[in-house]
């Protein structure tokens, strides 16, 4: 469950090159886009809520949800949106791509350094997606010639800012039953973020009814789903096997660009793609080789004493 729950989110997020650059052509601003994004997202969240809580008449969990861990995230999640949409006006797409994919290998350090460790195998894993997404990703080094420093720098916040959000989801929100509320509070307070950075810089609307339907599937799509299912992937898989799941991301967003945007799709990309579901078969092989292990001894322990 916690890969399918994982799989939803990325599938979802994939679909961002695909609503950016329709909306971009469309003439809104990156900030805007992000902007009207959970602005949106909030009000979808918050109406599921009322309608869920209206609808099933549950009493509400006696467990309150931890205050600064939840502003943490809803920071962490401002802060990763703002440097994704920075990012990439000062590097090519492909190298903020590679540079961003080293989250999976911050959490892993991160984790470590708190006490989890990751096994041998999930270090390979890791390693492999790493090399998919960079293969999967064309033409990375172009980006890294001339004077993008800071779009190199920005990259690299925002990987840790995402690192960071998984590995504080996978404490905060354990055991919580209402992940509705959860993410809901968490991306109201991605919204108080964005809403001072728009204080400052202004904010323009969709200039017209493509961009306001474009906008409101990226939301729904692209935010509510994915923020939805990746807290609930983590809280299932633990924060560096959800990050280097994670990784087939780029895979998605560039046969989503393909079939959607017509973009062609490089051989390398291709055995990008390869490599990075082979790393993530590493990383379930043990998992699946105990699980039929157990089952198979249940089996044996069933015919040896029928009931």
């Amino acid at each position: 469950m916690g890969i399918l729950y994982m799989v939803a989110a990325v599938m979802g997020y994939a679909f961002f090159p695909v609503f950016t650059k329709t909306l971009l052509e469309q003439g809104m601003r990156p900030l805007d886009i992000g902007f009207m994004r959970f602005v949106i997202a909030v009000t979808i969240f918050w109406g599921i809520k009322l309608s869920v809580s209206a609808r099933t008449q549950r009493p509400p969990d006696p467990r309150r949800l931890p205050l600064i861990p939840i502003l943490a995230l809803g920071v962490m999640l401002a802060i990763a949106a703002l440097t994704g949409f920075f990012g990439l006006e000062r590097l090519p797409s492909a190298t903020y791509i590679v540079l961003f994919y080293t989250y999976p290998m911050m959490t892993a350090i991160i984790e470590a350094v708190l006490g989890q460790p990751l096994p041998r195998v999930a270090w390979l894993a890791l390693a492999l997606t790493l090399v998919g997404v960079v293969l999967t990703a064309p033409d990375f080094s172009q980006g890294l010639q001339g004077d993008n420093l800071p779009g190199v720098l920005i990259a690299f916040v925002n990987a840790l800012a995402v690192a960071i959000y998984y590995v504080i989801s996978s404490r905060a929100l354990r055991g919580t039953t209402d992940m509705i509320t959860a993410s809901a509070t968490i991306l109201t307070v991605t919204l108080g973020v964005m809403i001072l950075v728009v204080l400052v810089v202004g904010v323009q609307l969709p200039p017209n009814a493509l961009s306001w339907a474009v906008i409101t599937t990226f939301a729904v799509v692209g935010t509510v789903i994915p923020v939805f299912m990746i807290n609930r992937g983590i809280q299932l898989l633990g924060a560096a096997q959800a990050g280097i799941l994670g990784s087939v991301e780029p895979l998605l967003a560039s046969i989503l660009a393909m079939i959607i945007l017509g973009e062609v799709m490089t051989g390398n990309q291709w055995l990008g793609g390869l490599v990075i579901v082979a790393g993530i078969v590493v990383l379930e092989l043990p998992a699946l080789i105990n699980r039929r292990a157990a089952q198979s001894a249940l089996d044996n322990e069933a015919i040896g004493n029928p009931s």
